[in-house]
């Protein structure tokens, strides 16, 4: 590997590390408040607690639109960073709906539904944004949901390029964000990101990053984007499939940031407790 080449992957491995490291900052405070939902049944929002448990509950009208007037068979939806349940609905009068449901927090969902005797219509499976590809087979969704959970990731923008791998050409991807959520939420937790609405362009940026969404996405899209109040909504269209050619070099090259950044994230931690425990005579 080149001098060139390398800088670049090491660049890569410093950034996957850094926003793995930026993202479990915030996972105590979701266990935390999610626990505490399970324990309250909803906290203050208890019809949306009931409503979630509810099997027969309608599929939201924002993603019956999505849906074509002459769709027939089964509709396969997916609701990435869904939580504990899917708030999306599970049915249609004229179609099969097939919902599922994914997030990183799944194994704590799970023990703490079954703590708590809460029996979900469907449970949330464990899967990350960033890697949707590894869970779920490619152009097997019509749509694609995420709705106030991709801000909360480690890679927003790698997020959106992992749905496109898995929702169908033609299908589509349903945003909804609260605008400027990390500058709302000074930084902290999971609010590293924010969504936004500028010159009619979809954009996510922070301190240190900047992206129009669009235009860094890999294959043609098309990119429809409004705000509803306080929410930034995108409905991105996929025109085309991936290049089939990339997608075992695309994933040998992310397995190997993962693995480099998550060694030496752990290195370094030991380091320091080394140090701590050492008085600071630990050398290395």
């Amino acid at each position: 590997m080149d001098d060139s080449r390398w800088a670049f992957e090491k660049e890569q491995i410093d950034l996957v590390a850094k926003q793995a490291f930026d993202w479990s900052k915030g996972i105590a405070h979701e266990l935390w408040f999610w626990s505490r939902w399970f324990e309250t049944r909803g906290l203050e929002w208890t019809s949306d607690f009931e409503m979630r448990l509810n099997a027969e509950q309608p599929l939201i009208p924002a993603l019956r639109a999505l849906i074509p007037a002459d769709a027939q068979g089964t509709i396969d939806i997916l609701d990435v960073g869904a939580g504990p349940m899917t708030n999306i609905g599970f049915t249609h009068e004229t179609i099969s709906l097939n919902i599922r449901a994914c997030d990183p927090l799944a194994d704590f969902y799970s023990q703490a539904a079954a703590k708590h005797g809460v029996k979900r219509p469907n449970e949330t499976v464990f899967a990350v944004a960033e890697d949707l590809g590894a869970y779920f087979s490619e152009s097997s969704f019509d749509i694609v949901h995420c709705c106030n959970a991709l801000d909360h990731s480690a890679d927003p923008v790698r997020g959106i390029i992992e749905m496109l791998r898995i929702v169908k050409r033609g299908g589509s991807i349903y945003l909804k964000h609260h605008v400027n959520e990390a500058e709302t939420e000074n930084y902290e937790g999971f609010h590293q990101f924010n969504f936004d609405l500028r010159d009619g362009r979809f954009v996510i940026w922070n301190k240190s990053s900047y992206w129009d969404v669009a235009s860094v996405l890999p294959i043609h899209v098309d990119v429809k984007v409004h705000l509803e109040d306080q929410d930034i909504v995108a409905v991105i269209t996929k025109l085309e499939e991936f290049d089939a050619a990339q997608r075992l070099v695309q994933f040998k090259g992310r397995l190997r940031q993962f693995q480099h950044a998550f060694i030496s994230r752990q290195t370094q931690a030991a380091v320091e407790q080394l140090e701590l425990t050492s008085g600071g005579k630990f050398a290395h």
